[in-house]
């Protein structure tokens, strides 16, 4: 598109690697009233994915889950190919106020979009929240199959019977998906949170962890203090630790012992990091009906004498594997600063579980330099009680041994 067509299009710009001229591609998207976008991801093609919202009855659609306007402000979502011509593009809303403000994309091509409804969405069977919660606004979840086109694979409501938005989305490999943004619901749903009550001021942040079903949040959590705080930004690791940033006006925002900047530095707001680790809430296999479970997760340190060092070796990991005909995926990270050794997963190719204990194998680097593994893993019970962890790294000696502190979770099928 050429030419702008409205009193706002919204445009995607794609610049070559040394931000020069010429650009690669430059293009309006957007119909003759007011469109914006918010979101972009990039799939591993080339192909954009982009999201903002559009009061334009005309504004371009193909391949489409929703080809008319539905009326207030509509979601859309437009895949653009590498060159920048229209892949599909789709409306994605109800007759009232809808803005799509943030969007992922997974290896199959499936997108992730988050904002927020003033109601009448579209949701599917089986999502977690059918119904609007009320209030002015409730965030909203919604994956895309591949072209873009009907059914969805889900779409939910996210919030409680105040005002509820979603601005940020993360996915991590299992295609669960992360999400931030605000709420002033006391009763937005907060199954095992960090926080589970509403901090006060005229809003909280949170987070929530979604299942790929979007049935289910397999965690949720207010994050805030006595003040305004408001989440505006996500991304997740390979263990599945989530990081979150926004801005806050509470003088109390939770903060943790050793963090750089641990009080209010006065002014309206501060911005802030954030990070939950996903061993303080370990997954949760699916429900019955939803496939098989196979994982382990866990976060420590272990006794790493083996080569005369006196440091301790720090471990942490989280793998999992849906159904026996699924694939493994997640992450595990071994280091001891005495010797010099930070082994880190770069693929997963086994997971062995027997009663309590565990055997996962893959690919990895040792401070950069390509390696194998193999990691054997016990859980001996509550903490304390003999959990081992030991990885033989390229075949050379295994390292480790019991735990000085943290705790290993196994969980056969």
């Amino acid at each position: 598109q050429a030419k702008l067509a409205g009193s706002f299009n919204a445009f995607v710009t794609k610049l070559n690697l040394a931000g020069t001229a010429p650009l690669l591609y430059s293009t309006y998207l957007g119909g003759s009233n007011d469109d914006r976008g918010f979101g972009v991801a990039v799939d591993s093609a080339g192909n954009a994915y982009v999201t903002g919202y559009t009061t334009s009855t005309d504004f371009p659609t193909t391949g489409a889950f929703q080809t008319t306007y539905a009326g207030g402000a509509d979601v859309f979502v437009t895949k653009l190919n590498p060159a920048g011509s229209l892949g599909y593009s789709t409306y994605l809303g109800g007759s009232g106020q809808d803005i799509g403000q943030a969007i992922a994309v997974n290896a199959s091509g499936n997108a992730f979009v988050t904002g927020k409804t003033s109601g009448n969405f579209p949701t599917t069977a089986g999502a977690f929240q059918s119904a609007f919660g009320g209030g002015v606004n409730d965030a909203f979840v919604t994956r895309l199959n591949a072209s873009g086109s009907a059914p969805l694979v889900y779409s939910t409501y996210l919030g409680g019977s105040g005002d509820d938005a979603s601005y940020g989305i993360a996915l991590d490999a299992l295609d669960d998906a992360y999400l931030t943004g605000y709420t002033n619901s006391p009763n937005f749903p907060t199954p095992a949170g960090v926080q589970t009550a509403f901090g006060g001021g005229s809003f909280d942040a949170f987070v929530t962890k979604l299942n790929p079903l979007g049935s289910a949040p397999l965690y949720s959590t207010y994050l805030g203090g006595d003040g305004d705080d408001l989440g505006q930004g996500i991304a997740v690791d390979g263990l599945l630790n989530a990081y979150v940033t926004g801005f806050t006006g509470s003088t109390n925002f939770p903060t943790t012992t050793g963090a750089f900047q641990t009080m209010f530095h006065g002014g309206v707001y501060d911005a802030f990091v954030t990070k939950i680790a996903e061993g303080v809430q370990l997954e949760q296999c699916p429900a019955d009906g939803q496939g098989e479970c196979e994982q382990t997760g866990g976060q420590g340190t272990v006794d790493d004498h083996d080569d005369g060092s006196q440091g301790q070796g720090a471990f942490s990991f989280i793998v999992r594997r849906p159904s026996t005909t699924q694939r493994i995926s997640g992450g595990l990270q071994f280091v001891n600063p005495a010797n010099g050794t930070d082994v880190r997963s770069v693929t997963l190719s086994s997971l062995l579980i027997s009663g309590n204990s565990a055997t996962i194998a893959g690919t990895c680097t040792n401070s950069g330099v390509p390696c194998a593994f193999v990691a054997d893993v016990t859980d001996g019970g509550p903490t304390g009680t003999g959990d081992i962890f030991t990885i033989s790294i390229s075949g050379g000696p295994a390292k480790g041994g019991p735990l000085r502190s943290g705790k290993i979770q196994v969980r056969p099928r």
